[in-house]
């Protein structure tokens, strides 16, 4: 009894993420003088951080859309290029048990001016990111796909690219 008492309170110690009273090193120790035999192998892994979605998320979503919008557009903007670029939703809404989201990203330059000629060259682009996931599904925020943006072909920019997880937890953690 006390030394399953004593590995129940090392494990979930390890895996809520709170603060244990001893560490890993002390916890190995007492796990070991249990005497429970030398085959035992304890292996410590670091748990994924879960997102907990409140089940009405859809009658949630309209009171913070908002700040998950304003969240959204200030992480992806930094996909825009250009002095003008930006990142605006376009989409933000519950479709059935999922949730949809699209964001324009708008790259746009107007260089200065000097003497009434352009120093550099303007450009103006647009491209797109939609993602659609289940918000209570916590396996969707483990999702490592890229979304990608092609920037202006004019100044040779490559792929700029977030994962889907980044997305998704941003959004999930004001549901």
């Amino acid at each position: 009894m006390k030394k399953q008492f004593l590995l129940g309170l090392a494990l979930t110690s390890l895996t809520t993420g709170s603060l244990a009273i001893a560490s890993q090193a002390t916890l190995a120790q007492n796990l070991k003088s249990l005497e429970v035999g030398e085959n035992i192998q304890t292996v410590i892994q670091q748990q994924p951080a879960l997102v907990s979605v409140s089940p009405n998320w859809q009658s949630k979503l309209r009171s913070v859309s908002n700040k998950i919008i304003g969240q959204l557009e200030s992480k992806l903007s930094s996909l825009a290029m250009g002095n003008q670029g930006l990142a605006r939703v376009e989409a933000l809404r519950a479709e059935g048990s999922n949730l949809y989201v699209k964001v324009l990203i708008h790259h746009k330059h107007e260089p200065k001016r000097k003497f009434g000629i352009p120093q550099g060259i303007p450009y103006s682009a647009q491209t797109w990111i939609e993602t659609r996931y289940n918000p209570l599904n916590n396996k969707s925020l483990e999702d490592s796909t890229k979304l990608c943006v092609k920037g202006p072909k004019v100044v040779g920019s490559p792929n700029m690219c977030i994962t889907a997880r980044e997305v998704r937890q941003i959004i999930s953690a004001s549901l």
